[in-house]
């Protein structure tokens, strides 16, 4: 597997892929991600074997940490083993990454969840809300989910994430 950065030409196609999905809650608006995006503010890259894009991830590259925003293994190439190889990868490329995920309600929420961990991230057992997007979008409560280890600072880390990622006080 390889991690490709992607490029402007790329972005229509993984947005639509972002909208199939993530609800509306878990995303931004079009014109706000590609304009982050062109400012280099966030990257996307593709997760790809063999020539085949299977997938990508968005990624902030923040001083204290990496924050993957989101994570899309293509439908077709699920419960493949590719997601967890794309994790594994990017964790010998950042030393330390945090990520949300949806509290584990449904089956497939649940199996996200132990997804992760079985990828060697941390469940931080503290409550977190998503902030919102958008005017007029809601909040949604989320997992922070890290690795090397559990956040030693899990309020100054969702401040930073606040500030840096949904530029939020």
């Amino acid at each position: 597997m390889q991690i490709v950065k992607a490029k402007e030409t790329d972005f229509d196609f993984i947005f639509s892929r972002i909208e199939s999905n993530f609800i509306p809650d878990e995303r931004r608006e079009y014109d706000e991600a590609l304009r982050l995006f062109k400012e280099g503010r966030y990257e996307i890259y593709h997760l790809t074997f063999e020539g085949k894009k299977l997938g990508f991830i968005t990624l902030w590259q923040l001083p204290e940490f990496t924050f993957a925003e989101h994570l899309v293994i293509y439908e077709e190439y699920r419960n493949s083993g590719y997601g967890r190889e794309a994790l594994l990868m990017l964790q010998t490329m950042f030393p330390k990454i945090v990520l949300e995920t949806e509290e584990p309600v449904e089956m497939m929420q649940k199996r996200r969840l132990a997804f992760y961990k079985r990828c060697g991230f941390f469940q931080n057992e503290h409550p977190y809300l998503q902030p919102a997007y958008r005017n007029g979008g809601n909040e949604v409560p989320l997992i922070i989910m890290s690795y090397p280890r559990p956040l030693d600072d899990f309020d100054e880390t969702v401040k930073y994430i606040y500030e840096r990622v949904y530029f939020k006080k």
